[in-house]
């Protein structure tokens, strides 16, 4: 297996370690009653299980299409909530918020180059792997001027990475609640441990394509 293999796996193995610390935290809350944001919650679990599937899987047109659309409506739901948070109480809380915002657009432009690759190659399904052995920049192809295709340029993949990497830097800066380093300071590592892990698999994502 190359080295670039390995790194995919490597990445997709973080994602669906991600996807179970978000689906344990879902059930977790409801036993212990504890308050989450469940949108949250499932909003990272989603995109680790698309990510996974995009770095090791193949993915139809057809499902890239619709999956896309479904981090639209998730994009605009994060990006609502952020900006009522920010009006309603200040900068506090908002980055929390505004961090799945960018992660559901930086997987709107993954899947709207996957849906491009597929148009344009005429393959039923592809791969990140399939899209390191095609040299299109933007994986937007010629002559294919659909909505989804027309997102998927450079520079929206450029103000993406830039994005992901200020989240990044806000996770490993930021100093958490006196009470969040008490007795939940692993559960706290480990948050912001995914939440990194997270960051880097979009930011080679986003490079790779």
């Amino acid at each position: 297996m190359s080295a670039d293999g390995w790194l995919r796996w490597t990445l997709a193995a973080a994602m669906i370690a991600v996807v179970c610390y978000h689906l344990a935290r879902l059930a977790g809350a409801r036993v212990r009653e504890r308050p989450i944001h469940r949108d949250v919650e499932l909003g990272h679990a989603g995109m680790g299980v698309v990510m996974t599937a995009m770095l090791v899987g193949s993915l139809s047109v057809s499902l890239s299409r619709g999956l896309a659309l479904v981090f639209v409506v998730s994009m605009l739901w994060f990006a609502s909530r952020s900006i009522r948070k920010y009006v309603l109480a200040g900068p506090r809380g908002f980055v929390r918020l505004l961090g799945p915002a960018v992660g559901c657009a930086a997987m709107v432009y993954m899947l709207a180059a996957l849906a491009g690759v597929g148009r344009s190659s005429a393959m039923a399904g592809t791969s990140m792997a399939a899209m390191h052995k095609m040299s299109m920049p933007g994986m937007s192809a010629p002559g294919h001027s659909s909505p989804l295709a027309m997102l998927a340029s450079p520079v929206m993949a450029g103000a993406l990475v830039l994005a992901t990497v200020a989240l990044a830097a806000w996770t490993v800066s930021r100093r958490p609640l006196r009470a969040e380093l008490g007795r939940d300071s692993a559960a706290s590592a480990l948050g912001i441990g995914c939440g990194l892990a997270v960051n880097v698999t979009t930011i080679y994502m986003l490079v790779a394509i």
